[in-house]
């Protein structure tokens, strides 16, 4: 396992281990200091990556979270071969790190009709919006090798491909542009019991904010998408 300080050496220790399936004992090297050096990471990291991009997930980082920066997001890349389609009543087994991170987060996903004009870093909710093809629900697969990867902070959640490990994809929600969000609303279980419900309205500004950012984000991405998008 390589180790140190630089992009590529923190990027090649993360890449080895997912693609190995084993958990990090610590954070492999020193942790970046801010969002910009943990995004370094994450551009190193997924040109390591085997596999083409599928889309992006939005995170959102809590005020006393926040670095220099002020930014109250992070985004996170989504893979073609951790999208697992699934239909209403079917099951999905998904992989997890063992000894590492793993969780799983309701998701509001959006499928885009069109890539970002190139060179707009600039966008509105309603400018963001107008390029969804349709909304889905989904489940993300939020996982690590590193198991203190949410201890450490949204620079080294940044570093690890956003803390995502896959993307769960369920049904599309009809007509969704005629829903008011505060009716789009998510519930989870575990063996039968409730451990969590949100919705669309708790999300800061909506879902349309949510994918704005991922639009605009602070790196030269061709395609963006969010909440959880592709």
């Amino acid at each position: 396992m390589t180790t140190g300080s630089y992009p590529e050496t923190i990027a090649a220790s993360f890449v080895q281990a997912r693609l190995a399936g084993q958990a990090l004992p610590g954070f492999p090297g020193t942790p970046p200091a801010d969002l910009a050096a943990g995004y370094g990471c994450q551009d190193a990291a997924i040109a390591l990556w085997p596999d083409t991009l599928a889309g992006w997930k939005v995170g959102y980082i809590a005020p006393d979270r926040r670095d220099a920066s002020g930014e109250d997001r992070l985004v996170g890349p989504i893979f073609t071969h951790a999208v697992w389609p699934q239909a209403v009543g079917d099951s999905t087994d998904v992989p997890v790190f063992v000894g590492g991170f793993a969780a799983v987060e309701a998701e509001y996903v959006f499928q885009l009709a069109a890539d970002a004009p190139a060179g707009k870093t600039m966008w509105t909710a309603e400018e963001a919006l107008a390029l969804v093809a349709a909304l889905h629900i989904g489940i993300e697969t939020a996982g690590s090798p590193l198991a203190t990867i949410n201890v450490l902070g949204p620079a080294v959640v940044v570093s690890d491909f956003g803390n995502n490990a896959g993307l769960v994809l369920g049904p599309e929600i009809a007509d969704w542009r005629r829903h008011d969000e505060a009716g789009l609303v998510c519930e989870t279980f575990v063996d039968e019991i409730s451990v969590g419900r949100g919705g669309a309205a708790s999300v800061p500004g909506g879902l349309g904010a949510a994918l704005a950012f991922a639009w605009a984000g602070a790196r030269d991405v061709a395609c963006r998408c969010a909440p959880a998008c592709w």
